[in-house]
């Protein structure tokens, strides 16, 4: 089995690849056997490589004679800068924001055919968030994306939001912070770029954490080490996506608890099982010296699969003693770890906003009118006055 097209390892699995080939790369008659393996591939599979879709990519101290003659023997050209795979330019820094103007343009070129119909605000807004919204998601969650390109994008959404795109005369009545608030905190759930891209880069972190024995999680493990954001800062040579994703392990880590397996390795007070936060950290009475060195296991009854009730209130109290008699029963699982709640298959968007926002955001599709907004056709200044401000030409 492999990886589908389209999925989100698959940018990371063809750097490896390719840093494992550029390593062994290293001589003319290593590119002979490398013709050779290929060819042999070629012919046990039925396949045949597409060499107008692939590319050889040299260190700049490579000499000029030793390129031409592997680039002779594998009939292969030579990346000149990016190589865009499967949608996503991959390159050996970090992306320029000339890389990414086609974004732009992609956007800019929606809004052109959608300038000559005669659209309400809330068509307009229906189009934002289904349509214009989710186009630089898929660049999103496989890349870091410049800031400069993300802000061109939302500005381009701001204009066509409030009408004022392709010489309009719209007046933006409301900030854009305010705009992009979820409906149930009574805005129009617009979802902001650059909160989403540091959203993605979060889930690549919580990823790290939580799914320890993965592939990905593996070999960044093996590269970096298991250390935070100081890690990442301190050593040599580290590249710019796990600088970013470094800077999101603290969150992530201090967000997560425990989930019980047998319980006998989770220490009662040291370990972030009942919540986030260790018992120890928490404003309770606790009987520091009975509960030093108990794990979780030890507060099962003798001989039974269920919690010892006198001994929870003994050492706990009775609204602690409710609260860790609601956790399941320690059994024969291993050691995991998830956010505050048991995660259900791998790490999403979702859980991982919950984890990083304060705020509670919308989930799925939203109603609009819905939080007070009375948003109804004709009536397009409805939404400033409910925010207590309103265009000129009403205040006359």
């Amino acid at each position: 089995m492999g990886l589908r097209q389209g999925c989100p390892l698959s940018p990371y699995l063809f750097i490896l690849c390719a840093d494992i080939l550029s390593r062994d790369l290293q001589r003319v008659s290593d590119a002979r056997v490398l013709r050779r393996v290929v060819a042999d591939y070629c012919a046990a599979s039925g396949q045949r490589v597409n060499f107008h879709k692939s590319a050889v990519h040299f260190s700049p101290s490579t000499e000029s004679r030793v390129r031409q003659e592997i680039r002779g023997i594998l009939q292969i050209p030579q990346q000149e800068e990016t190589l865009t795979y499967l949608g996503v330019p991959i390159t050996g820094r970090r992306l320029r924001v000339a890389e990414c103007s086609y974004l732009v343009q992609r956007v800019e070129s929606r809004l052109e055919g959608w300038r000559a119909a005669s659209l309400s605000m809330m068509e307009r807004l229906t189009l934002i968030r289904s349509v214009l919204g989710s186009m630089p998601v898929y660049l999103m969650a496989n890349t870091v994306v410049p800031k400069t390109t993300l802000l061109r994008v939302e500005r381009l959404l701001r204009c066509f939001l409030w009408g004022s795109y392709g010489g309009g005369h719209g007046v933006h009545l409301v900030a854009w912070e305010h705009v992009c608030r979820p409906t149930s905190e009574g805005s129009l759930g617009v979802q902001s770029l650059l909160e989403r891209c540091e959203l993605f880069i979060a889930r690549h972190a919580a990823q790290f954490l939580l799914e320890p024995h993965g592939l990905w999680s593996q070999v960044m493990a093996a590269r970096y080490g298991r250390g935070g954001s100081e890690a990442a800062r301190r050593a040599r040579r580290v590249s710019f996506m796990w600088r970013e994703i470094g800077r999101y392990l603290p969150t992530v880590s201090a967000n997560t608890r425990w989930l019980i397996g047998d319980g006998r390795s989770i220490d009662v007070t040291a370990d972030p099982w009942v919540d986030t936060v260790p018992l120890r950290c928490w404003p309770t009475m606790i009987d520091a010296e009975a509960v030093e060195g108990l794990r979780v296991f030890d507060l099962l009854a003798p001989g039974e699969s269920a919690w010892e009730d006198a001994r929870l209130c003994q050492l706990f109290g009775g609204c602690l003693a409710e609260r860790i008699r609601s956790l399941p029963v320690p059994g024969c699982g291993g050691l995991m770890s998830g956010f505050g709640a048991p995660l259900a298959g791998p790490v999403s968007v979702w859980e991982t906003s919950l984890m990083l926002s304060c705020r509670s955001m919308s989930r799925g599709r939203t109603t609009l009118g819905s939080g007070g907004l009375g948003f109804t056709r004709g009536r397009h200044s409805s939404y400033g006055r409910w925010h207590g401000t309103a265009s000129r030409r009403e205040q006359c």
